[in-house]
Parts: structure tokens; C-alpha cells; sequence
């Protein structure tokens, strides 16, 4: 019923409906006034829509962050519902707040009281840019020598041809006996953030292939191990 598309009004219509046909065409018409509306004000561009969403939540945390509370005050919206996500790292509450005054009141407070140990990012996966493989390898002696993994997350396919796609990448990475490092963000360059205000993790994929099976993992590091500096007898 939206633009472009006729519909006639007859007596089967209505008692299909159980309405009388003056009630059809006043529906009609109201509807056809709210689509075009709709397509008139519809965001075609969403990219730039992407970008107004990002710098808003990037203004928003830079104001946390800093304790400007009368500046995260302003961009709350007087009904504004706070749903809290540990990330599987802290406690969550059990139930939303509710409410400008109370959801302001619990953020100021949870940040002064963990200022030296917070930090704020945007999440990256399952967001509006995919994770991007990166094409670089790095054998697993080396990223076991190198990396301290704290979390992984096995990737599993949803139907047949994501079964084959995923088979293809496991195959390649089990005969490269190599982990692959995966990136996120606008350009594919930044470490990859799960969880919205979560840490950013730098992710390596691991596959694995047994007859007609495979096993895909993504393994999560905030950690990098090095090698302490060499200190010569002389200097000791």
C-alpha cells in the first residue's frame, strides 16, 4: 500500500477484513499519507548516518571520562533507560535504571570511584563494519611465545554455504599451521572491541580440519609478552 501500488476497495475486501469500505478507504488513505511520508524522510545515506551515530557516542564518553557532568546531562534524554553489560568481566545489574536524574547519578559515581581503572570504547564487532582478515600470519609456536589469550570464541556456520566458506578458511589455516590476525573498526586496522565500553582485544583465528569437519577459533590477547631487555655483565 505504499507508493506505486494501486489497491481497489471492494465489498470482498471488506468483509475479508470484517470493515466496512468507507472505514477501508479512510485506512487507505492515511496509510498511503504516513508511507509517503516515510519515503520522504527515509536515510538513504547510512554511512553518513553511521558516522553522526559514532561521533555522538564518542561526545558522549569523552564527557564521562572527564567528569563533565552537566555535559553528559545534556545529552540524556529526560526518559532515558540505562541496561548495564559486564561482558563477562563484572557485574551487571540485575535490573534497568530508569530516569535522567538516576542513570546520571550511577554513571558519575561508578567512574569517580573507578577512574584509574576504566576506559571507554566504541564496540567495533557486530556494529556497522565486519571483522576484516588481514592477511597477516603468524605461525603458533610464535603467538604462543608471544601473546597471552584470555578469552576465544569458536565460529560455527548457519547453513550450507556458510559451512563451505568457513571449511575453505579452516582448511587454509590448518595447512599454514598458522593463526591469523583479524581486525575491526572503519578501516579494518584497530583491535576488536565485543562488547560496548569493553576492552579492545587483538584477535587471532585458528582452524582446524579433520576429514569432512573443522573447527574455527578466535582467540582474544590484551596482553603481549617481551622479551626483558638484554643487560650485559658490565652493566650489572
Amino acid at each position: 500500500m505504499g507508493q506505486g501500488i494501486t489497491v481497489t476497495v471492494t465489498a470482498e475486501t471488506a468483509e475479508a477484513l470484517e470493515m466496512s469500505e468507507a472505514n477501508i478507504k479512510v485506512t487507505l488513505h492515511r496509510t498511503r499519507r504516513i508511507m509517503g511520508s516515510y519515503e520522504k524522510n527515509r536515510v538513504f545515506d547510512f554511512s553518513k548516518r553511521v558516522v553522526e551515530v559514532r561521533d555522538t557516542l564518542q561526545r558522549f564518553l569523552t564527557r564521562l571520562a572527564a567528569g563533565d557532568v552537566q555535559g553528559v546531562k545534556e545529552m540524556l534524554a529526560a526518559d532515558v533507560v540505562l541496561i548495564t553489560d559486564g561482558g563477562g568481566e563484572i557485574n551487571a545489574l540485575a535490573e534497568p535504571v530508569y530516569g535522567c536524574e538516576k542513570v546520571l547519578r550511577l554513571l558519575t559515581k561508578l567512574y569517580e570511584a573507578k577512574r584509574d581503572v576504566t576506559s571507554a570504547s566504541l564496540q567495533n564487532v557486530n556494529g556497522e563494519f565486519p571483522i576484516k582478515w588481514s592477511g597477516k600470519y603468524i605461525k603458533k609456536e610464535e603467538a604462543v611465545h608471544k601473546f597471552v589469550f584470555t578469552n576465544k570464541k569458536q565460529l560455527v556456520h548457519v547453513n550450507g554455504l556458510t559451512f563451505d566458506f568457513l571449511f575453505d578458511m579452516a582448511k587454509e589455516l590448518d595447512k599454514r599451521k598458522s593463526l591469523l590476525l583479524l581486525r575491526g573498526g572503519e578501516k579494518g586496522n584497530e583491535p576488536i572491541v565485543m562488547n560496548r565500553g569493553g576492552r579492545p582485544y587483538n584477535a587471532f583465528l585458528e582452524g582446524r580440519v579433520r576429514k569432512d569437519s573443522y573447527c574455527l577459533i578466535m582467540h582474544l590477547s590484551n596482553m603481549e609478552l617481551k622479551k626483558p631487555k638484554h643487560i650485559d655483565a658490565d652493566e650489572a
